[in-house]
């Protein structure tokens, strides 16, 4: 039996869901544990008795629709996914659960700020869904999230077509997850024990010795002698050295004073001679050296100009409309000349356009349209647009800045429906669209 879910928006606790049910159909059971122990896997509700009818009310909090994270995946986020879409089906008997009694649709599953996926869950006696509805999620779920690996792609879908059972498919997905060890060969005779280990006697090393080696000391006049010893002869002033007999005074280069060249001056518009001047000749030429203007001299550069950064030009005001006629709906720039001018939005009914900033540790794109990772004040997962059949809705997803409309901010998770150039800004740095249709 299907039941109606009726949504409400409060400005106080966020979406608020609401379900009624026959009084003969509540599960007294499965009601009064939730009472008392409720999953983390599930929105937790209140209930209350109106006229025979039993009315519970879910309110979602800080937790965002589930379809705004869709898009490409790796593949240990692929696999968390799945397992935390089905692991709860497993699961829920140690509450007294069903399975069948958990709202299996897209729409109404929803994701915490951990990344733990939540269900609405209706108490009753009857089964609310079915095993082809089960079947529909996990189809529409696969069709969403893409996965960077093809072969776990590919497995998922081939037993999604099958005979699709929960636990058989969380199975599939671990072992795919899990490397393969490899196979160890086998051998026609038994290892061999390892050898013991020998020992080897530590070896002193001899002391070092107390003294240098002195240094050789000359024999005699007339003797030709080598030192040894390493060290630089020192030379004194006035001392005397033994070579061959031979004595020789040494002569200090202290002595020797260095002359200074001096200073050339040469009169004005000559030029000096570099090479080849002849005695007598002038130390410069009559040639003419060419001077320029002061009115052809380049302006000296002073340190503030030169390191100054250049002024970004900002676009005219008024944009060529028919240039901007392609985009359709689109959002148009109105604030930093550094960001991009305009952001199509082209979805059809029932479909959703995220808008975040690219996240270099991730490296992948996980949003429709993707500021640069330098954009400051935009989140990861920053905002929603969902189109309906009444027109567009802008959804916050617990940004850290915040989304504006025209300079009031928005409740998180909470949507709000677009009107026609409405001024729109994602955090506060100027990220400032205006909304056109």
């Amino acid at each position: 039996m299907n039941y109606e879910i009726q949504r409400k928006e409060n400005s106080l606790s966020g979406t608020v869901l609401t379900v009624q049910i026959p009084e003969r159909d509540v599960d007294r059971k499965a009601l009064y544990t939730l009472q008392y122990d409720m999953p983390e896997f599930l929105i937790p509700f209140r209930y209350r008795d109106v006229d025979g009818q039993v009315e519970l009310t879910y309110q979602t909090g800080e937790r965002s629709k589930l379809r705004y994270f869709y898009g490409p995946k790796m593949p240990e986020d692929y696999v968390c996914l799945w397992e935390g879409l089905l692991q709860p089906l497993l699961s829920c008997s140690e509450w007294f659960l069903k399975p069948f009694s958990f709202v299996l649709k897209p729409e109404y599953l929803y994701r915490d700020k951990q990344g733990r996926i939540s269900y609405l869950y209706i108490p009753s006696r009857e089964d609310y869904s079915s095993g082809d509805q089960l079947k529909s999620m996990a189809m529409q779920v696969a069709e969403k999230n893409s996965v960077s690996s093809p072969e776990l792609e590919n497995m998922v879908l081939r037993m999604l077509m099958k005979d699709f059972q929960p636990k058989t498919f969380l199975e599939a997905l671990h072992k795919a997850q899990t490397p393969a060890k490899p196979a160890q060969k086998e051998t026609l005779y038994p290892p061999m024990p390892p050898l013991p280990a020998i020992k080897q006697e530590k070896q002193e090393t001899p002391p070092p010795l107390k003294d240098p080696l002195p240094a050789p000391v000359p024999i005699g006049d007339g003797d030709i002698f080598i030192d040894l010893s390493g060290k630089e002869k020192e030379k004194k002033k006035g001392g005397f050295f033994r070579f061959g007999g031979k004595e020789e005074k040494a002569v200090g280069k202290k002595g020797k004073e260095k002359k200074g060249r001096e200073k050339r001056v040469f009169p004005a518009g000559k030029q000096p001679i570099v090479a080849g001047k002849m005695p007598g000749e002038k130390p410069w030429t009559d040639t003419p050296v060419y001077i320029p203007p002061a009115a052809v001299r380049p302006a000296p550069v002073s340190s503030e100009t030169q390191f100054q950064k250049p002024k970004a030009v900002c676009p005219a005001a008024e944009e060529n409309e028919t240039q901007l006629e392609e985009f359709g709906t689109r959002l148009r720039l109105v604030g930093s000349v550094d960001l991009p001018s305009v952001i199509p939005v082209h979805i059809e009914v029932g479909e959703v356009f995220t808008i975040g900033r690219f996240d270099t540790s991730v490296g992948r794109k996980q949003s429709s349209f993707e500021f640069r990772e330098d954009t400051k004040a935009v989140s990861r997962h920053h905002a929603a647009i969902e189109r309906d059949v009444d027109g567009y809705i802008i959804t916050d997803i617990s940004s850290r800045a915040g989304t504006f409309v025209e300079g009031r901010p928005l409740q998180p998770n909470l949507p709000y429906r677009l009107r026609k150039n409405v001024k729109i800004s994602f955090g506060t740095s100027g990220a400032d669209y205006i909304w056109e249709e």
